[in-house]
């Protein structure tokens, strides 16, 4: 039987430790953080959580070992994203004070529970975040939001400890006061999942960029008459090898990156009657995530 990485599934009412193997998901032991939270293991078995809330104390970083005991907890930064490889823990927010863009990294390596902060190729700018980092082998990618205009930071890990910065790509921009809420990347594809408001209405965007570059664009808000139909709101993208899962209210649906990549070709794969509103990738598996539940997604992209 064949043994994957150690995960962390969130609930609201005690997040799982949990593995894959041939046979499903084995769940090890429960973890008190919040159904509303981002994790990550290390390679020597330390858990890493970014607890979220409304209170400014909600939010918490906070280190756990293999067992689920709270090692320690911090409150020093406003983070919105986390990433490890091996045992260097990248983090990515804004300061809570300065209100602008924060890299760092916790090394794990020797349990050092030190914040190290990593310089950014760009000037600071009030209002900014690293919203999200993604990481496929040697690269990391932090998404630099919210403030026009907005980049992509990309760093060499080759040596976890050591992130040095190789290229800095400023993201076309989809529309006003454009967000973007989560990405997702693999040896292809990585795709950025956003949103805009303006005169014309509220829109959803998906960006594709690898094999062929492209983005989709959804009116979710008619505010003008002039608008395109308004159509359901995504709730959550996953990158799974060459298809986009796309997580909606009524329905999960995909599209095959290897089509020409456009509104009509996105295809519907099954109804989402269990309310599932979060999708959880695991290596090449994904789980479909509500507060009370969980399942792994099964069947087939045809």
């Amino acid at each position: 039987m064949t043994e994957k990485s150690v995960f962390v599934i969130p609930q609201s009412k005690g997040s799982i430790i949990a593995r894959m193997n041939d046979s499903g998901i084995s769940e090890i032991a429960k973890l008190d953080v919040p159904y509303h939270s981002k994790s990550i293991v290390t390679e020597n078995g330390l858990i890493v959580s970014l607890c979220f809330g409304t209170k400014p104390k909600s939010r918490r970083l906070r280190i756990f070992d293999k067992t689920g005991k709270q090692l320690i907890r911090k409150t020093e930064y406003k983070y919105a994203s986390i990433a490890c490889k091996n045992n260097a823990v990248y983090l990515g927010g804004r300061y809570g004070s300065k209100n602008h863009e924060i890299f760092a990294f916790i090394d794990l390596e020797a349990i050092d529970f030190t914040v190290k902060e990593v310089d950014l190729p760009v000037p600071s700018m009030e209002g900014k975040s690293i919203d999200d980092i993604l990481i496929n082998g040697n690269r990391l990618i932090l998404v630099d939001n919210i403030v026009y205009p907005k980049y992509l930071f990309e760093y060499d890990i080759t040596i976890p400890n050591k992130p040095v910065h190789k290229e800095t790509k400023e993201l076309p921009n989809n529309g006003t006061y454009e967000h973007i809420y989560k990405g997702d990347i693999n040896d292809n594809w990585m795709a950025l999942f956003s949103s805009s408001v303006g005169m014309g209405g509220a829109f959803q965007h998906i960006s594709i960029f690898g094999k062929q570059d492209a983005t989709v664009s959804f009116c979710v808000n008619d505010m003008d008459l002039r608008s395109p139909p308004v159509e359901e709101p995504i709730i959550d993208i996953c990158l799974l090898n060459d298809y986009l899962l796309i997580l909606k209210k009524s329905e999960i649906a995909y599209i095959d990156l290897n089509k020409e990549i456009t509104n009509e070709n996105i295809k519907h794969f099954s109804e989402n009657q269990r309310s599932w509103d979060k999708l959880l990738k695991i290596e090449d598996n994904c789980l479909l995530l509500n507060e009370k539940e969980y399942e792994l997604l099964r069947g087939k992209m045809i």
